[in-house]
């Protein structure tokens, strides 16, 4: 019997064990295990977006989560904006009025379009400075990018030990869901992907944190701070 007509072709197994992958690397990271994000520097523009009060950053074309972003004021000044709403994109209103600008240095930044499809492909989206940059700064975005598909068995994936055991259980699971006599088979799948989920959470909580453990209005204490050292 050929491959092709096998009850789980190899084809939709390496499909299947490469979206497990994906979503194992995403779970990971927003956990805050930052071992799957990449950097890339870049600079801002100029100003407004036409007819807006925010500025625009573009996102890597292969972002699937953004991370943190590091703002160059200086050489001896280098800051992480802090992510805020959308909604919060004209709070910076009050203060051009004062300084009669639209722009200013940018303390914060809101994600607000992952791209646009286009036939087979999907452009960049788009990410809002806040407020608009008064000039060019240097950034650096740190992101998750998405998994390129692997189908060469020779091909490795890269993670710790115990790891593949959620991808493993996660791709039996997609077979048994697939089936209609295997509900057995996926009560017991079920369980071991959520004891290795367990396990690598656990591991990624000791490892570092992403956010801060007690809320904090990090978005009204940067704007003061910058404000009031532009105003010096």
């Amino acid at each position: 019997m050929s491959d092709a007509n096998a009850r789980h072709p190899s084809s939709v197994l390496n499909t299947w064990i490469n979206e497990s992958w994906q979503a194992m690397r995403a779970m990971v990271t927003d956990a805050g295990d930052l071992l799957y994000v990449k950097n890339v520097s870049t600079s801002t523009g100029v100003g407004p977006d036409t007819g807006k009060a925010y500025g625009l950053l573009a996102m890597p074309a292969t972002a699937v989560r953004i991370h943190a972003i590091d703002i160059t004021y200086s050489a001896t000044d280098i800051r992480s904006l802090v992510p805020v709403s959308f909604n919060e994109r004209n709070e910076y209103t009050a203060y051009s009025m004062v300084s009669g600008s639209m722009v200013g240095t940018p303390v914060n930044f809101a994600i607000f379009n992952i791209g646009e499809e286009s036939g087979a492909s999907v452009g960049n989206g788009w990410i809002a400075l806040l407020p608009a940059p008064d000039r060019v700064y240097p950034v650096t975005i740190y992101y998750l990018p998405a998994w390129t598909d692997i189908t060469n068995d020779a091909h490795v994936f890269d993670g710790f030990e115990g790891w593949d055991d959620w991808v493993a259980y996660d791709v039996v699971l997609k077979c048994a869901m697939k089936d209609n006599d295997m509900a057995a088979t996926a009560q017991i799948a079920a369980g071991m992907q959520e004891k290795a989920e367990a396990r690598i959470l656990a591991a990624a909580g000791k490892m570092q944190r992403v956010a801060p453990s007690h809320g904090r209005d990090t978005a009204r204490q940067a704007r003061a701070q910058r404000w009031s050292r532009r105003d010096v």
